[in-house]
């Protein structure tokens, strides 16, 4: 039974016998020592001296006290679990009284510095394990063909992405309720049927991710923009350079180690931050739930960095927004991520990482396989349908 906070009672609180035996039965949790205002009727709260609870919620009272303190200390009461979630959020430091806006400053200075400190963790162990320091060596993605600094930077970015989304989420979740995975969703379960149908759209989103990333290669900035473009071609290049060389797994523990760091910890850790957290945040912000998805999915695809991908990852962000608003379920979307990102390193693994990039980019795009993307992208809206409508029904009978 944590007890959040007693002020001034130890000095002349002692409970009784009774009292404790009752406090033992109960469910209740938080021991709040609260002072009588001069209307019986209502209760003040130095956790919260801003607000008054009327007597109905307090609970269970059972305690001596001290005689000369009558006037002033009167009882010590227990509030129910749920009206401590109600009230403070389910947690002292309570975020959910913040704004939209001071939320978001919150993660703004949250991450960079969780990211800062699992960067450092990382330099450490890869200073120790493979012998590659990472903070004095820039030329390090220059010699990503030696063993000791491919592995160092497979290490860096597990790291990284732990720090930079699974962190903070979890700091920030538990901020605002004392049960974090209760707040992202993560104990609940979505309908069995959108699990499947969900998998299935991700295997047949392919042809028509393929056309839409020919669109985003067609289009170009505007001239004052020129610079901007050229950055960002260049940051696509370097990424598929870099994305090659970890998709070179000649073991199966070189897939274990890269199902892990490209599937299972982008699965967990992006959607908790993006789903989870900021499209609640920008929802509540713009009071909008759609527009709480799409700038969410256009942050979640900026965050990348890859001009050519930025249609297709939105997209794939606004999917995964929307599974999350229908099924009220962050596992959904988790297990969208998982498969899209497996899939890709498992078929690499197989047919070898450039037969798969020559077909993984060329299916619905090839002459004559407009028909094909046209099938998927009716497939796909028959089975979003079908999610939102078990989803419905599902909360309908709950």
């Amino acid at each position: 039974m944590p007890v959040h906070r007693l002020r001034g009672a130890f000095p002349h609180l002692m409970c009784s016998i009774a009292g404790l035996y009752r406090l033992c039965q109960l469910s209740w949790h938080t021991v709040i020592c609260v002072l009588l205002d001069k209307s019986p009727s209502i209760l003040y709260s130095p956790i919260h001296p801003d607000k008054l609870f009327p007597n109905s919620y307090i609970f269970a009272l059972r305690c001596a006290l001290d005689p000369t303190n009558c006037a002033k200390l009167r009882l010590t009461a227990i509030v129910p679990e749920e009206t401590e979630q109600e009230i403070t959020g389910g947690s002292m430091l309570s975020l959910a009284r913040l704004s939209p806006g001071m939320q978001l400053l919150f993660l703004f200075f949250a991450i960079p510095l969780s990211a800062a400190i699992f960067t450092l963790i990382g330099a450490f162990l890869n200073a120790y394990l493979f012998d590659v320091s990472l903070l004095d060596n820039p030329t390090l993605l220059d010699q990503i063909d030696q063993p000791n600094v491919l592995s160092a930077l497979k290490l860096i970015q597990i790291l990284q992405h732990i720090g930079i989304f699974i962190v903070p989420t979890l700091v920030f979740a538990y901020l605002i309720d004392r049960k974090p995975l209760q707040y992202l969703r993560i104990n609940k379960s979505a309908h069995t049927i959108s699990y499947i149908g969900a998998v299935i759209i991700i295997i047949l989103a392919l042809p028509l991710i393929n056309w839409m990333i020919t669109i985003n290669e067609a289009m170009v900035l505007p001239e004052f923009l020129t610079g901007l473009e050229t950055w960002m071609k260049g940051m696509e290049e370097s990424a598929t350079g870099i994305t090659k060389k970890f998709l070179i797994m000649d073991s199966p523990l070189d897939l274990t180690i890269n199902l892990f760091m490209i599937a299972l910890i982008p699965a967990i850790g992006e959607e908790m931050l993006f789903r989870g957290v900021l499209q609640r945040i920008f929802a509540n912000w713009t009071k909008n739930i759609h527009l709480g998805v799409w700038i969410t999915a256009i942050l979640f695809s900026a965050m990348h960095m890859q001009f050519y991908g930025f249609l297709p990852r939105m997209m794939l962000g606004v999917l995964f927004g929307y599974l999350f608003v229908w099924s009220g379920s962050l596992l959904l979307p988790m297990l969208c991520h998982l498969i899209n990102n497996g899939s890709a390193v498992i078929f690499a693994y197989v047919a070898g990482v450039d037969e798969f990039m020559d077909q993984d980019e060329s299916l619905g795009t090839a002459e004559g396989e407009t028909l094909l993307t046209l099938t998927s992208a009716l497939a796909i809206a028959g089975l979003l349908y079908m999610i939102y409508k078990k989803e419905k029904e599902k909360r309908s009978t709950a």
